[in-house]
């Protein structure tokens, strides 16, 4: 059982100094190169992903970002900002951790599972505000979605395994 929960263990740590090293290795964006919707926020770039990241109270965005639209850009800060705020970064660490620690009770996995789950909700919620419109909103999720990514820990915009019931969600709530 030891093994089980240490090996738990190391892979969130092995997470966790990816992560630091995503955000070390990134380079800081000025604040006046980011919409109003950014302001405030720890934002950076990073040549290594493709697709943007919430790491600790800070947002790392690929290096295309500066190709992007300024719906696309607004959209994504409105929903990085949103994990942010809501500290889903640290809430997962700390969900990882307990599902590490008692990997045996099925109520850390759905307690983590779960807890994605709504961080993800709630800054649809906060992308879809700053949108133009639902559907352009979900045209960005698949985009993401359809990116290559490494594995890391943090708070990536758009995971392939939830995808589509994001966007299902989103589509046709009123």
């Amino acid at each position: 059982s030891d093994v089980c929960s240490s090996d738990l263990l190391v892979r969130l740590l092995l997470g966790l100094m990816a992560a630091l090293r995503l955000w070390c290795s990134s380079t800081p964006i000025a604040p006046d190169s980011v919409p109003q919707i950014g302001a405030g926020l720890h934002v950076r770039f990073c040549h290594r992903i493709s697709t943007p990241v919430t790491v600790g109270s800070g947002i790392v965005l690929p290096a295309s970002y500066t190709s992007w639209t300024e719906e696309k850009l607004r959209v994504v800060l409105a929903h990085e900002r949103s994990h942010v705020i809501s500290h889903d970064f640290h809430v997962q660490i700390l969900a990882s951790l307990y599902a590490a620690l008692a990997w045996f009770s099925p109520l850390g996995w759905w307690l983590r599972h779960k807890l994605s789950e709504l961080g993800e909700a709630i800054s649809d919620g906060s992308g879809l505000d700053a949108a133009s419109n639902r559907a352009a909103y979900a045209q960005v999720l698949l985009e993401f979605a359809a990116a290559p990514r490494p594995t890391l820990i943090g708070v990536a915009m758009a995971r392939p395994s939830s995808i589509s019931r994001r966007i299902e969600r989103l589509l046709s709530d009123s």
